[in-house]
């Protein structure tokens, strides 16, 4: 998570929700889900590639964003759990 967003979460925070796999591109993906609940929301500062923004959201206004299948089905099971 730090490498990504510079969020410094210890292993305890981090709790898991679910694997996907999914073909993207041609190739199967596979996902690693997990989530943390932070007292507060800490900035987020990208610094990877693979990023090319973020921003917080309420849970609630999720479906306002179009999101990748990949992601949408992350959301979906997070949601759910």
């Amino acid at each position: 998570v730090y490498e990504e967003t510079g969020i410094k979460l210890k292993p305890n925070d981090v709790q898991w929700v679910s694997r996907f796999q999914m073909k993207s591109a041609g190739i199967f993906v596979r996902y690693e889900v997990f989530y943390a609940r932070m007292q507060q929301r800490p900035k987020v500062v990208i610094s990877s590639k693979e990023i090319s923004q973020a921003r917080w959201v309420a849970i609630e206004r999720l479906a306002d964003y179009r999101v990748s299948s990949a992601t949408q089905a992350i959301l979906d099971a997070f949601v759910q759990s």
